[in-house]
This record gives C-alpha cells, structure tokens and sequence, in this order.
C-alpha cells in the first residue's frame, strides 16, 4: 500500500504514514516521544513504518520511475479510482479500483511486490494469490461501464530485496478467461447468499462432518517405506 501511495498518491504520504526515526528502539528511554507518537498515529488510522521500511518504498518506487515503459503505463491515466458495476446475471454490485484507469484503457496496470519475480515463481505465485482472478474481474467491470472493446492486463512488478527488479508481464488471456470461471462461481455463490441469508463456511447444514484425509505426499512417502520393508502393520 505505502508503495502505491508514493508512485500515485505521493501527497498524501505524509498525511497516511508515520515513519521511525533511523534507529529507533522501543525499549530505549531516547525513543519515548517517537514510540508515543507513533502509538498516537495508529489510532488515528495512520500506517506506522520503520525508517528502513521507508527507505525500502522509496527505492521501490524510484526503480519503477526509472523503467521507462513501468512509468510510462503509471502515469497514463487517473489512479485509484473506484468502479461500481451490475453484474448482469445475478444483480450484485461489482467493485474495482484499478491502481490506474488509463486514458485509452488498452492495457490495464496494477503494480505488485514480489519476494522473487523470476518467472517460475511468479507463475505459481500469480496463481497463488489470484492475480488470474483479479484480472478477469477488473476487466469484466471496465467492459460493463465502459463498453467492449480489446484490452490487455499487465503487471508492473518491482521485487522487495536490492537491486529492485523491475518486471512487466501481461496476463495470458486463456489464463484469465479460466480464472473468470472461477469469478462467475463466486458471483453466483455470494447472489445466493444474499437471497438466502445462509453464508456457508467449510461444511453444509446438510453435512456437518467432513472427512479429513491424509495429504497425497505423505500417503506417497508411506506406500515407498512399506515396498522398502521399512514400515509394515
């Protein structure tokens, strides 16, 4: 969040964010104005940050400034702006706030951090943490409010350790046309809710007990000890 707000909504930095003095040390007497201070900034809703922290964002934020085509996508349009549509099949209000609504709206930005960028784990970490799914969603609510029309959806991704890697990647449309399956599911799901007042978790009013299995890797690793003649009943 502070890496967004610097890039697209620097002048509220100061406002949003309280951030430690170089060194700071709770248990230290020399501290004591700083730690009151910042317990005073986070009741009143303000994100506490250490120095390094802050540090960290800025030269984040100064990697993506300095990509060309990062920036390029980041300026190109009105950030944070929120969008409320109607799903047509089920009535539900959709939201999406898009790190940046471009002008053209061509290609669709969303900044991300990653611990690790390269695209092995970024794969699997897009998938993890339903960036696919995310995708779909801000696309299909820019095609309700805005009409039809042919448009990509990249991620603007800096990594979190030095020296900042900075990667752009545009989601597969295949890819997002399958997590949109999974939207429509929700969608539905949440509809039901809403007519039913019933919000089910993990099991069913009609089945209350689950069966809990053994994960397949271990069930694995057993059957080989058994061959092996390590484990036997």
């Amino acid at each position: 969040k502070a890496l967004h707000d610097v890039l697209l909504l620097n002048e509220r930095f100061e406002s949003h964010y309280y951030v430690l003095p170089e060194g700071y040390n709770a248990r230290s007497r020399d501290f004591e104005e700083y730690r009151a201070g910042a317990e005073y900034a986070a009741k009143k809703g303000r994100t506490v940050l250490t120095y390094s922290q802050r540090d960290m964002v800025l030269a984040m934020a100064d990697q993506l400034v300095k990509n060309d085509l990062a920036s390029a996508l980041l300026t190109a349009g009105t950030p944070e702006m929120t969008l409320v549509a109607i799903d047509p099949e089920t009535k539900v209000y959709m939201r999406g706030r898009p790190d940046i609504l471009p002008t053209t709206m061509e290609i669709i930005p969303d900044i991300k951090t990653a611990i690790d960028a390269s695209q092995d784990a970024y794969e699997r970490a897009a998938t993890k943490f339903g960036y696919f799914q995310s995708a779909a969603h801000y696309l299909d609510v820019i095609e309700l409010l805005y009409g039809p029309a042919k448009r990509r959806f990249v991620l603007i991704t800096v990594e979190k350790e030095y020296p900042f890697v900075v990667t752009i990647d545009q989601l597969d449309e295949v890819d997002i046309d399958m997590a949109r399956l999974r939207n429509r599911a929700a969608l539905n799901q949440f509809a039901e809710c809403l007519r039913t007042g019933e919000w089910p978790a993990y099991t069913s009013r009609e089945k209350p007990i689950r069966q809990l299995m053994m994960a397949p890797y271990e069930r694995a690793l057993i059957n080989q000890a058994i061959e092996r003649g390590e484990l036997s009943y």
